[in-house]
C-alpha cells in the first residue's frame, strides 16, 4: 500500500510471506515487509516519525505479527458464508470457491477486516489492483483430520 504523507509518500512491500493454510486456495502470513520512503520524507521530521511508526506497525516481528492474505480467495468471510447464508454449513459436496482476479478480490472483502485498507486506497484511485492485496489481521491454521468411517447400516446376520 501507499501512506501519503506531507512532504512525499511511503510504499509498503510484503517482502516474504509463507503458505499457512489451503482453504482451498493457499493463504499466506506475512513473514517480512519492507517502507520505500520518498527522499522528501526523510527531509521532513514528523513525516519520518509517521513512517518508522507505519513500519514498526507492519512489521512482523513488531506489532505486525498475524497479518494474512490470499490472491485468490476473499479470507474476510467464513466459507460457509461465500457459499450459502452465513452460518450455515455448506453441503458435503460442495465445490471449492473459485480463485478470484485481485480487481474481483478487492471487490468481495468485507473491508471492515482489511488491515491495509487506507494504504490501498492511493493504489485502488490509481486504477492499480494488480497490485491492490487484502490483509487480515488474525490467526489462520490448517488441520488435517482423517477422513470419517464409512458405517455400515445394514444389520449384522
Amino acid at each position: 500500500g501507499v501512506l501519503k504523507l506531507r512532504a512525499g509518500a511511503v510504499a509498503v512491500l510484503v517482502t516474504a510471506a509463507s503458505p499457512v493454510a489451503q482453504m482451498p486456495h493457499t493463504v499466506m502470513r506475512v513473514e517480512a515487509t519492507q517502507l520505500l520512503v520518498h527522499e522528501d520524507v526523510r527531509r521532513s521530521l514528523p513525516d519520518l516519525r509517521v513512517a518508522a511508526l507505519l513500519e514498526e506497525a507492519l512489521s512482523p516481528s513488531r506489532y505486525g505479527r498475524h497479518l494474512y492474505y490470499s490472491h485468490q480467495q476473499d479470507i474476510t468471510r467464513c466459507l460457509q458464508g461465500l457459499h450459502g447464508a452465513p452460518g450455515e454449513c455448506p453441503p458435503r459436496t460442495w465445490p471449492p470457491p473459485p480463485a478470484l482476479s485481485l480487481l474481483q478480490l478487492w471487490r468481495t472483502v468485507d473491508r471492515e477486516f482489511v488491515a491495509n485498507a487506507a494504504l490501498l486506497q492511493p493504489l485502488l484511485d490509481a486504477g492499480a489492483e494488480a497490485f491492490a492485496t487484502p490483509l487480515v489481521r488474525g490467526f489462520f491454521g490448517a488441520v488435517d483430520l482423517p477422513a470419517c468411517p464409512q458405517v455400515d447400516t445394514d444389520p449384522v446376520q
